[in-house]
């Protein structure tokens, strides 16, 4: 269940989010009308960007910090939790504790799934 702060806190980040997207928007209509030069545009888009960055890795850390807390909230012994967990919850999980995660080529002719080709490397 998801408290009113988190839904208020959502709410601000989609509409900071959002404000970034139509400044944006605004940013290409004056380069395109010539008000802007070529290095001008550059520079407000790169700010925009960085902007987004920052909103983005908050986000994603409160996603992971959210999968972590609820994971260890459920009851039972791990697998029995990972069961009960959506796609979305099990993503959020593996990336707050894995990082990164290699995939080996795959053996030719072979159509089983190898273990040996995941390399993982966990986050302490």
């Amino acid at each position: 269940m998801r408290s009113g702060a988190a839904s208020a806190s959502e709410k601000t980040v989609s509409e900071q989010m959002r404000g970034i997207e139509e400044r944006r928007d605004e940013l290409a209509a004056e380069w395109a009308t010539g008000e802007l030069t070529r290095k001008e545009w550059a520079t407000a888009r790169r700010a925009l960007d960085d902007q987004l960055a920052t909103i983005t890795r908050a986000l994603s850390r409160d996603t992971h910090t959210t999968a972590l807390a609820q994971f260890a909230a459920m009851e039972g012994d791990a697998w029995a939790r990972w069961e009960q967990l959506t796609t979305g919850a099990r993503r959020a999980l593996v990336e707050a504790t894995a990082d990164p995660i290699t995939i080996g080529p795959a053996h030719r002719g072979k159509r089983y799934f190898d273990p040996n080709r995941i390399q993982i490397t966990w986050k302490a």
